[in-house]
Formats: C-alpha cells, structure tokens, sequence
C-alpha cells in the first residue's frame, strides 16, 4: 500500500532558528553528522512549492506534516548512541531505520540532556542502535501537534560502553492491572560482558523495587533478552537499570513507562432487569411506526410490556435479552405510562408522549451551549415548550458483553427562567426541536448521540471497512497502531500528563497550605473512541431499534485531512446507517463544517483541505432524501472552531426537513452552483435556488477566486447578474476556473438568496486535491 496512505501521522513540525556548522554526511572520530535541513526524501504534508520555500531558507520556523529520512553511511558495524539537536526532547515521536521500527511515540527526558553554553543548541539522547557496515535509511516522524525536526543529529561510536549496547524493543504490554507481571524485552551484547541490574520505581513516591540482574556475554551481534517484573499497586512507574556503578540515562535503554490499574465495572450493566437507556420518564416515541421495547432481565425470565393501552410478553433468552413490538400509534391524548415487569420487579416510566422524534449525532459541533448563543434572549422570548424534549445515551454492554445503550431522564423545554433546565439542552437541537414543533404542532423529541473529536470511520460498521475499500486502510491502520501498542503508548501518555500536571497542582497547594488535589486514578480501559466501527457498534446498532423519523448530522472537522477519502465514506456511512434502521429513504440532513477560524481568509488563493472537506459533504447530496446546512457566514472575529453562533444551524436544519420531510413550501438551502459558461475574460455562475441573490450585508461579493489554464489561483471580482454572478480578474485574461470561501478560514462570505440562507463552498474545477491518496492518519 502506498507509504502516504498509511502515515501514521502526521502531526505539525516545526523547523527551529538553531545555528549549526554541521555539514552533510560529515565524519570526524568516527562520530557520523548530519544538518537537520539535509534530509534526502520527506512526507511532509503540504503544498509543495509552499514547502521547498520555506526549506530554502534552512532555519525559518513552519508547519508541515510528516516524516524527514536520512541516508546514512556507516563506517563500521557496532552500537552508535544517536543524539538530536535542535528539537524538545519531551515530544513523542517515532524513529525508523531501513522501514523497522526502533521507537514508537518515544521521548527523552532531562537527564538525557547535555549541558550547552548559551547560544548552542541543546543536545539530547534519542537511543542506542546497532547498525552494520554500509548504508542505512533514518526516519524521524513526529505526530503530534506541535513538533519540531531537529536542526541537527549525530550518530556517535559506544560500542563497549554499557550505557550504549542496550535497548528496549517495541511492544512491551504497558498497561498492567496492578499485581500482575509484565514483560521487557530488550537486545543487547558488545565487545565485553555487561552486567545490568533492574529496577521499577513508582514516579510519585520514588520508591524503588529491584527486579533482578540481565547478563549480556561479549557478542558480535545484538543478543535478546527479557526482564519479567509484577506492578503491584495502581500507578505510574518506570524503569531504571544500574551498570558498573552508575545509573543510566532514560534513553540509554528506552525503558518508558507503565502504567498498573485495577479493573473498573465502568460501563458494564449487572445482572438484573431493566430497559434500554432511550426507555425513561419523559420520553417522546415516534409517531406511525411500530415500537419495539427491548432490555436484558435473568434468563427464562417472562418479561411483561404495557404502553397506551397494548400489552406484549415474551421470555428472555440465554443471555438475558429480550424484546417486543407494540403496534404504531398516533399523537393526541394525554400523556401515557410505560409499564414493565419481570418475575417480581417492576419498571414504570411516566409522561410519555408521542409525536416526531430525530437524532442528533456527529462531533462536539452539535453540542455546544446555549446561553452564549447570540440572541438567545430572543430565542427564550418565543415560549417555553414541555412537549418538545431531549435525552442523552451513553454506551454500555451487559455481563455478556451484548451492547445496551444506557440513558437519562428526557429533559423538556418548558425552563421557566431555570438556568439549570436550559443547560440540558444544546443550541442546534434546541432550535431544530423548538422550530418543527412550532409549525407541525407535535410533541417533539431529539436522542442525541454525539462525541467528540471523532471521525466519521468510529460511526460505520465493520462490515463496511471490511468491504469498502474508501474505508479498509482505516481498520489497516488500526491493526497497524495495535501490533506496536501504540493505544496503550497513547494512554499511557495521557496518564502521565494527568500526573505531572496533578504534582505541580499539589506543589502549589501546599506551598499556599491548601489541601492536596486527589492523585488522578489509572485506568485500564483505553479510549476507543476513533477505532473503526466502535461508536457504531456501541451506540448507533443498538439505538437502531428505536424508531425515529431521521437523523441531523455535524461532523467532519476530524476527516479534513482525509477529504478525498469522504467523498466515499459520507455517502457509504448514510446508507450504512438507512440500512441499519430498514428504511432506504430515511431522511439523513447534515452541516457543512465552519472549519478553521473567525478571520476573514486572506492569504494566497490556491489548494486548501478545509475547502476540499466542505465540498466532499456538498457532494453527499447526490444522495437521495439529504440535505446540508451552510455555516461559513456564522463565524465571527475571535471564534474558534467551536464557535457560539449555533441557533441558526438548528433553524437552518429545520427549514430542510420542514420542507423535504413534511412538504413545506419554502426556501431551504442558499444558492448553489449548478454550472459555469465562460465569457471571454470572465466567467458566469448558475445556481439553484438563486431567486433573489443578493449581497449580505450590501458589501460586494468576497472571497471568489479564478484561474487560467495555468492552475494560478488569483483574487476575482465578482457581481451578481439576475440569478447568476459573474466572476473576473485583471490577472486572469483567459479564465477557466471559480473557487468560492475554499481558503481556511470560513469568515466573510456573503453571497444569500432572498430568504438570507448562504451559498456553499463550490469550485468549478477539478484539479488535483491536497488530501488526494490520504486514507488513514491516526485520530486517538
């Protein structure tokens, strides 16, 4: 498979201002050197001719992404203790040599560090190696954000020296529940016996534990070897190893660290009866559809259901689940009583009501809160609304591992000026929910099942990255991060930034004689949250059951750097789900992603991915029974991703299904471009749904660009003509090509219809992307 589409990514690399006299492939007393900036190949993620420019000036600080690779030429065979300049040591990151593996997600510490005078960089030990004779390839992958290439590296000859013939393998198990033993291997072996001894230390009480001795014979070759050791009580701790009287560097052997837990229930549904989270007091069921009620109760159990006025019994199976299906029913009447028993327990959930229910999934962007949305006040002012309401589930499994999504209490919309009451609700379902009911005159529900910081990939099934091949380099490069622990390395990580930051809070509570903060507890269970297909199989196959009218959908800020990749996995994703719930036209709306900052974009026209990602959703309405919402004119000046402006996304949304659900006449979507004709030196746009274009704002037309044959990318001008606009530059004398709001920033388009709803980003084009052949960057 072709090396970019299994990066593993990427992260953000900064070239530093370090002053180095080193040059390429320098040799002096056998220590091999090289420049930072003299790397032979690289995947660093980018525009290129924006790239070599900012390589040329060798010391200029820039974002990229990727790896930098070495050509090394090796003088002699035996162990070379590799040092780097130039770059944090504390940053995580991964070190190739001829494609193998040597070090996953790895840091250096400051013990590793060489003392520098003033004005020279600051040299570090990344590891011990063993190379043969001749030539080798060195690569060097940052993926996190920030990172830093070194401005300089040197391979220096220790063969001999105990603190330079060791060093840890990759896939040591670090994740341990305390008590129990885990193993490190470890290869060693040089001109002379070395004797190591072994210890575990805990990092908040420094207590040392000896493990035992390693004895490496004098070997040519590196020789392999294991140290076993038991955690045994939950923490963080280390390795540190004593030779010839001295303690090594971290980086000297490359222990790490390992984290020991004790295992939690968190999640798991004990024995017992009970119904499925989406069953509580305050539910709304959809209207016209069968209802099935389902949940788990001891097995043989007969399991009895009444709801307005229909009753159904069945027996739960072997492992405890069971299921039955009330006959459609309509809205009207007064507020009804869910009942169910098994053997002598009894469950009863009041107000229920039924009307048209939705839900709500995709990013942290569904969510958000209410009261910092811009005329919220004006939105309050409408009414309170106790028949439209709101209820979260959460994923969970039962004793046998079955998924059961877990529940709260349906919160209504009737606040009454109750802070509290309002924040159980989110801004766009609020306005969605509060907009259907006001002009369907129904009670109105929404189940929201949102995470965030995912990709699309967590939200669709197994089968489908089995079977699709936009989705298969996903579960690749799964299996790919699980054969070296990188989960594990990821949490482990994220644990030990809990630690740090958790002493230096203690630190200074005692310093001001506070009481202590509690230690944060380890945890054995890993974040899933981005593996393919979890969030499907937790969340969405068991919500399934639950009938709904359809789905509002925000995601994809996670999937920007895999935007060609979308254009196949948004569509697949919503017939995965339709097929999921049986029903082919299920009405699937979503938003199109204000990606990126509240600035007005003005910076060099050209290739950008947050452009390619918004169009690759545009294109997902090809899809019958779909529709998107435009978002790019909401930001604001000091706005971040999250931006607060949502109440409009949930209206926007509603106007969609009001009009392609329930057969509104009205407007619903803003212009968009249908087709182009060129007009010698300028270029006419045709639209659907263009009555009435017209400039918000009463501005001219921003944020347009054009280009020749030539793929150069200029500034435009543009106007509107009746119901098309013309775009042209003085630059540009013989055009072929229009790109709209395709820069990073989503601020400042301005181009509405008469119903004020905004164009969406579009390009006439269809050049080569900047995310073309990405299928799989990692995503904790």
């Amino acid at each position: 498979m072709n090396q970019k589409k299994l990066l593993s990514l990427f992260g953000f690399i900064f070239i530093a201002v370090v002053s180095s006299a080193l040059g390429e492939d320098t040799v002096a007393d056998g220590i091999i050197s090289r420049d930072g900036w003299s790397f032979d190949r690289h995947g660093l993620e980018g525009r290129p001719e924006e790239i070599d420019a900012l390589l040329a000036e060798k010391g200029k600080r820039f974002k990229a992404s990727g790896w930098v690779e070495y050509d090394i030429e090796v003088p002699g065979t035996g162990w070379y203790a590799l040092w780097l300049a130039g770059s944090p040591p504390e940053w995580p990151r991964d070190l190739y040599i001829d494609g193998e593996t040597v070090i996953r997600l790895g840091v250096s510490y400051g013990s590793d560090v060489n003392e520098t005078p003033p004005g020279h960089p600051t040299w570090y030990k990344e590891a011990n190696l063993f190379l043969e004779k001749g030539s080798h390839a060195l690569r060097i992958q940052r993926l996190g954000f920030p990172g830093m290439l070194p401005t300089a590296l040197e391979l220096r000859p220790v063969s001999g020296e105990a603190s330079g013939s060791i060093r840890a393998l990759v896939g040591a198990d670090r994740l341990v529940e305390a008590g129990e033993s885990t193993t490190l291997e470890l290869i060693g072996g040089t001109t002379r016996p070395l004797d190591y001894e072994f210890y575990v230390q805990n990092e908040v009480t420094g207590e040392l534990s000896p493990v035992g001795n390693l004895l490496f014979p004098k070997a040519d070759t590196p020789i392999h070897k294991e140290v076993a050791f038991t955690l045994p009580e939950p923490g963080l701790y280390s390795i540190v190893v004593r030779a010839e009287g001295e303690v090594l560097r971290p980086s000297d052997v490359k222990g790490g660290y390992f984290v020991a837990a004790e295992k939690s229930g968190h999640g798991i549904v004990q024995d017992g009866f009970r119904l499925a989270g989406v069953f509580r007091d305050g539910m709304v069921i959809q209207q016209g559809k069968p209802l099935p009620v389902w949940g788990v109760a001891p097995a043989g159990e007969k399991v009895q259901i009444s709801l307005g006025g229909q009753s159904a019994e069945t027996v739960a199976d072997d492992d405890g689940l069971w299921e039955v299906i009330l006959e459609p029913m309509s809205v009207g009447g007064p507020p009804m009583q869910l009942v169910a028993t098994a053997g002598d327990e009894k469950r009863t959930y009041d107000d229920v009501l039924v009307g048209e229910v939705w839900v709500a999934s995709g990013q942290s962007n569904m969510g958000g809160r209410m009261d910092i949305s811009p005329n919220f006040d004006e939105w309050l002012a409408r009414g309170d609304y106790p028949d439209v309401r709101v209820t979260s589930l959460k994923q969970c499994e039962t004793d046998d591992g079955d998924p059961l999504i877990e529940g709260y209490r349906w919160s209504d919309a009737d606040f009454q000026g109750d802070e509290k009451a309002i924040k159980q609700w989110k801004p766009i379902q609020y306005a969605f929910a509060t907009d259907l009911h006001r002009a369907l005159d129904v009670p109105v529900g929404i189940v929201m099942v949102n995470r965030g910081g995912t990709v699309i990939s967590t939200w669709t099934s197994m089968d489908l990255h089995e079977n699709h091949e936009a989705f298969r380099p996903m579960l690749e490069g799964l299996h790919a991060n699980q054969r070296e622990r990188v989960p594990e390395l990821t949490h482990v990580q994220d644990y030990i930034g809990d630690i740090r930051k958790w002493q230096k809070r203690s630190e200074k509570a005692k310093a001001q004689g506070k009481i202590a903060p509690k230690m944060p507890e380890p945890q054995l269970e890993i974040s899933r949250k981005n593996d393919p297909g979890y969030l499907f199989e937790a969340l969405i196959e068991p919500l399934a059951r639950f009938p709904v009218r359809g789905i509002i959908w925000y995601q994809g800020e996670s999937d920007s750097s895999m935007a060609e990749a979308y254009r196949d996995r948004f569509p697949a994703m919503i017939r995965n789900w339709r097929e999921l719930w049986g029903e082919p036209d299920l009405p699937f709306y979503f938003v199109q992603i204000a990606y990126g900052q509240g600035e007005r974009f003005e910076g060099t026209p050209g290739d950008y991915r947050h452009g390619e990602i918004k169009e690759a959703q545009a294109m997902a309405l090809t899809v019958p029974h779909t529709g998107m919402a435009v978002t790019d004119d909401l930001m604001q000046p000091g706005d971040d991703v999250h931006y607060p402006n949502k109440l409009p996304v949930g209206h926007r949304l509603a106007l969609i299904a009001l009009a392609n659900t329930y057969g509104m006449d009205l407007e619903y979507s803003g212009p968009v471009y249908r087709e182009h004709q060129v007009e010698g030196d300028r270029i006419r746009l045709f639209f659907d749904h263009a009555e009435g274009l017209e400039v918000a704002g009463g501005e001219s037309l921003r944020n347009f660009w054009i280009a020749g044959e030539d793929r150069e990318w200029f500034w435009a001008e543009a106007r509107i003509d009746g119901e098309s606009v013309l775009v042209s530059s003085p630059e540009v004398t013989d055009p072929v090509a229009v790109r709209y709001s395709w820069g990073d920033q989503p601020m400042g388009t301005n181009l509405v219809n008469a119903a004020g709803l905004p164009a969406p980003v579009f390009r006439t084009d269809d050049w080569p992307m900047e995310t073309e052949g990405v299928y799989w960057i990692k995503k904790d």
